[in-house]
């Protein structure tokens, strides 16, 4: 797999777990930009803004006879997390209270190779949204 398609997979596991440890387990996750429909209920939207490669790449000392050299990089990548529906505000506050402040949420993420390292503030931002069709 690719790098960007491991990312994804990392932050919509991670994600969905804490939600569902956060008592959030109905609140679906999708990522921007799917072209697909809107849930009718609550639900939260991963987008991921920005990968930045953080210095360079390590190289391993000692040659796999199966693999060779082995090189990983570390990225900083900056993701947009948005909370859509009625409950959206409750939702939201509890992600964000527990996202750097709760070991098991840290963990979640951690399990699949990507860490919360900072946040910014909550923000309410109302957007115009549609879930059903229009005639």
């Amino acid at each position: 797999m690719s790098f960007y398609s491991d990312l994804e997979d990392a932050l919509y596991k991670g994600t969905t777990e804490s939600l569902t440890m956060l008592d959030h387990a109905d609140v679906p996750a999708i990522f921007s930009h799917t072209n697909g429909t809107e849930p009718a209920s609550t639900y939260c939207v991963i987008n991921i803004l920005n990968t930045q490669a953080i210095g360079r790449a390590a190289e391993s000392t000692t040659i796999d006879p199966l693999v060779g050299f082995v090189y990983t990089q570390q990225y900083e990548i900056t993701v947009r997390f948005s909370f859509l529906g009625s409950d959206s505000g409750e939702v939201a506050f509890n992600f964000f209270e527990n996202i750097n402040k709760n070991r098991l949420v840290r963990e979640k993420y951690q399990t699949y190779g990507i860490s919360p390292w900072r946040k910014s503030d909550v923000r309410r931002v109302p957007q115009l949204r549609t879930t059903t069709w229009l005639s």
